[in-house]
């Protein structure tokens, strides 16, 4: 996604998830004010679509995102959700890609959690160790 299609407040959160080996992001949003209109979500919400490769980095990669939003950022009280999301099996077709969709909720800042992403990432040494480098999607 070109930085110049981005919502400004969703920024810093792509950045940090497509430098996460074999992540890319796909869209996003980071909430307008007014109503929700094709693929627009009301302000105080935000979504970013993302696909992870079905590699051993990209498993790693998931298990990580898992953990950190899933488990320590929401139980702290933030309201962010990282989920599977996937089109139905004949639209796909053999590609080898995963598609998740992180929400974030009551005015929950996109920019937050991409700083906590990055410290976690390189506060857990086994995550560290196992992706140095990210290495090219295909």
């Amino acid at each position: 996604m070109p930085e110049e299609e981005i919502d400004a407040n969703l920024v810093p959160l792509v950045k940090v998830l497509n430098s996460l080996p074999c992540v890319t992001t796909v869209c996003c949003c980071g909430g307008h004010p007014g109503e929700r209109d094709r693929g627009k979500w009301p302000e105080g919400t935000w979504y970013v679509t993302l696909e992870i490769a079905q590699k051993e980095q990209g498993w790693r990669t998931l298990a990580f995102l898992g953990w950190a939003i899933n488990r320590e950022y929401r139980k702290v009280g933030h309201h962010v959700f990282f989920y599977p999301d996937a089109l139905p099996p004949r639209a796909v077709g053999d590609e080898a890609i995963l598609g998740f969709q992180l929400e974030g909720y009551r005015y929950e800042r996109p920019e937050e959690l991409a700083s906590w992403i990055t410290k976690m990432r390189h506060s857990d040494d086994s995550f560290a160790r196992s992706t140095q480098g990210k290495p090219p999607r295909n």
